[in-house]
């Protein structure tokens, strides 16, 4: 059940829940927003999400500080019965501006909402796109590129692309970062080269779960790799069957990214 969003401080029933058009998040994508894994009740790595919210937030200059923000989340939780879902934080810079310019005392709003979760139980497949990433290390509200990859993507067949940056590094996925096997060496790309640093990736290197090497990375190196995977905080590890390229399939086991992925399980 889902029936219920926080606004603010208000805990609303979904159908009561409005907003202004006139919000700088709705109007030109300025805000930032959160996605957390609701597992058998308990909100997974909160604390790096609310690190990642906050670095954000500075970055952009948006005024937000809410002392409760944990236990409405927690209340909202349970107030929608969720067992496995998804939990999204968003927070818009608020009401208004001069054009682009925002007024200095512009009053943050939040939203606080939660998502039924769809799991992956296959490996999946993945195009290339050749469009630039949005190049903020957190997620932006203002999500355009990733809209149009992903869109790409489905008319490719495809479960995502691969996003390659003007330097032919490859960057991300629309909603992952990628990981790959060759020689029993894991291998994953620069933070550098313009994408989201994502919870679980950071999780996993971070927290020392398995040996990362860092490159910087093309195309090539993935096709030449002997197992690929997607990393993200809903879907923990996600195995990649095949990438396709100019119409060229590479396929891909699965016998490393499989254990992997049950270590991921055992560690959450």
């Amino acid at each position: 059940m889902n029936n219920f969003k926080y606004l603010n401080d208000n805990l609303v029933n979904n159908d009561q829940a409005f907003i202004s058009s006139d919000q700088r998040g709705f109007l030109y994508g300025d805000g930032v927003f959160e996605s957390c894994k609701i597992y058998q009740g308990k909100i997974l790595d909160y604390d790096r999400h609310l690190k990642r919210l906050s670095k954000a937030l500075e970055y952009l200059g948006i005024y937000f500080f809410d002392n409760n923000l944990y236990q409405k989340c927690q209340e909202l939780v349970r107030k929608n019965n969720c067992d496995n879902a998804i939990l999204k934080i968003s927070v818009s810079r608020g009401i208004g501006s001069h054009g682009y310019l925002p007024n200095e005392n512009c009053q943050s709003l939040l939203i606080i909402e939660t998502k039924p979760y769809h799991p992956i139980t296959n490996g999946v497949k993945l195009g290339i796109s050749y469009r630039n990433p949005c190049g903020f290390f957190f997620k932006s509200l203002s999500s355009l590129p990733y809209v149009l990859t992903k869109i790409e993507a489905k008319k490719q067949d495809c479960y995502d692309n691969i996003i390659i940056n003007d330097q032919g590094l490859i960057c991300e996925t629309a909603t992952a970062n990628i990981f790959w096997i060759k020689n029993q060496m894991i291998y994953t790309n620069e933070d550098d080269c313009g994408m989201v640093l994502g919870c679980m990736r950071q999780k996993i290197i971070e927290e020392n779960l398995f040996n990362v090497n860092k490159i910087k990375a093309k195309i090539t190196d993935l096709l030449d790799a002997q197992e690929v995977f997607l990393t993200n905080s809903i879907h923990g590890i996600i195995a990649v069957n095949s990438i396709t390229k100019d119409h060229v399939v590479k396929k891909y086991q699965n016998n490393l990214v499989t254990e992997l992925q049950k270590l991921i399980i055992n560690y959450c």
